[in-house]
């Protein structure tokens, strides 16, 4: 009796087992039939994007000109202009000893055009040596002027800011005045002055000093030489006596000023600033005529200076891509 117990226990135990490895069995085909169907199953593209985006999310970039800048941790990443780098560098545009290799602020020396225009408020002075004639004379032209042209120039980083030297070409506006007295309708006197084609070749050197990531102050002086074309013309009908003369004025030329800059981005910069210009003396021979015949000649001297308020448009690394 106990012999069929045993028996029947031993066959109750294998049953159980037996039916326990194919439900295990069933169970795991069943798994591995989901995570097959799972793998295989297509993910919308949409979905796959957004995905990318969250991902793209968990590091931020930060623009250099946010107010918290310095206030972020050194695991995020700093935008300037699409160039990324971390934010433990801590420079500012142009510093010296800056570890960062993006465009704005890493060490080396950047490349840089600019386009200028503005209001010259210029003033030629005439000094005429007297003659056996007429007494020696001393006669100035104010006149507003319109100047435009350009600059090729490097900056180099210093502490706080650039220092930059320039190549810069402009041209001016004329500058001249004409007057006549009439008598019952008929001109009997005449004279006029002007100077024409007025232009300038300057090499410049100018420091910027850094105010805050957008905003900077600037100073320097230039030389080179300038010129222009002056014409004097004088009549006395009366008497039928004339004066007249013409040449072509160059002379040594320098300027000094400064002004403020707004760095739009780290490759754009606007600048408003004012400068004092002056080309030094040039001389004109003046062959005066009495009624056909040579009266003698004269020498008038002349210089011109301004005062001039400047916008400039500067962009850096003009020949790389953009972004």
């Amino acid at each position: 009796m106990t012999a069929i117990r045993r028996q029947f226990t031993w066959l109750a135990a294998a049953g159980l087992l037996a039916c326990g490895s194919a439900n295990w069995a069933t169970s795991t085909e069943r798994e591995l039939a989901a995570d097959a169907e799972s793998i295989l199953a297509p993910v919308p593209l949409a979905e796959a994007e957004e995905e990318a985006d969250k991902a793209e999310q968990l590091l931020p970039e930060y623009d250099w000109r946010d107010d918290a800048y310095d206030l972020l941790p050194s695991s995020v990443t700093a935008c300037y202009d699409g160039c990324g780098h971390p934010l433990e560098c801590h420079c500012r545009q142009g510093t010296a000893g800056c570890t960062c290799m993006c465009p704005r602020c890493g060490g080396g020396p950047r490349w840089y055009v600019s386009g200028i225009v503005g209001a010259s408020f210029g003033t030629l002075i005439l000094d005429q040596t007297a003659t056996a004639t007429t007494p020696a004379a001393r006669s100035s032209i104010v006149d507003p002027l319109f100047t435009a042209g350009g600059t090729l120039g490097v900056a180099f980083a210093r502490p706080a800011g650039w220092l930059r030297v320039e190549v810069e070409g402009r041209a001016r506006d004329p500058i001249g005045n004409a007057t006549q007295q009439e008598t019952g309708g008929l001109v009997f006197e005449s004279e006029s002055q002007s100077a024409t084609d007025g232009w300038s070749a300057m090499v410049n050197l100018w420091r910027d000093l850094e105010i805050t990531d957008s905003w900077s102050i600037y100073g320097g002086a230039g030389i080179g030489g300038g010129g222009y074309q002056f014409a004097y013309d004088y009549s006395f009908l009366p008497t039928q006596y004339t004066t007249a003369g013409s040449s072509a004025v160059s002379a040594f030329a320098w300027q000094i000023g400064g002004g403020v800059i707004w760095n739009v981005s780290d490759r754009i910069a606007l600048d408003l600033g004012y400068r004092f210009f002056e080309i030094g003396p040039g001389t004109t021979t003046l062959v005066s005529n009495q009624g056909g015949f040579p009266a003698g000649t004269t020498t008038l001297d002349t210089s011109f200076s301004t005062s001039e308020l400047l916008l400039s448009v500067r962009i850096y690394e003009p020949f790389r891509g953009w972004r």
